[in-house]
């Protein structure tokens, strides 16, 4: 069918997995506003990706979150985890969130544009050549 969208199954599996994402943050770290990169968005041939960065209405909820070492932490993608199990000392350099399906930060209202720079024109891989790519933002 032409102009249907590609990976339809994995776009329902990320939504699937955003829908639980936005109830554990809005639990952990209260309101705020999430943006959802153009990759998961748009209808592009290539395998959707979904991206999305966190602006808390009360950023003090996540930094509060990150010194009580609250579970919460599982929800953002982290960087250099150690783990104890199955083999003590390993680690990985990048772990996703939600089982690995999202990739998922937490940016303050300052940073609002830069994100909004960075991910409103992305550069096509093979030729750099810039296009817009956008996002979707949603109240959290």
């Amino acid at each position: 069918m032409a102009g249907a969208p590609s990976h339809k199954a994995l776009r329902r599996d990320l939504w699937d997995a955003y829908s639980l994402w936005e109830r554990r943050v809005r639990q952990h770290f209260g309101h705020g506003e999430a943006w959802l990169s153009g990759t998961f968005v748009t209808h592009m041939p290539r395998q959707p990706e979904l991206r999305v960065v966190f602006f808390p209405a009360t950023p003090s909820m996540v930094g509060n979150a990150v010194r009580r070492g609250d579970v919460g932490l599982g929800l953002l993608t982290l960087g250099d985890v150690f783990y104890m199990s199955p083999q003590s000392g390993g680690s990985v350099e990048t772990m996703h969130a939600v089982g690995g399906m999202m990739d998922s930060q937490v940016g303050s209202p300052a940073q609002k544009d830069g994100w909004d720079a960075m991910w409103s024109l992305v550069a096509e891989p093979r030729s750099h050549t810039q296009f817009a790519a956008g996002y979707v933002s949603l109240t959290v």
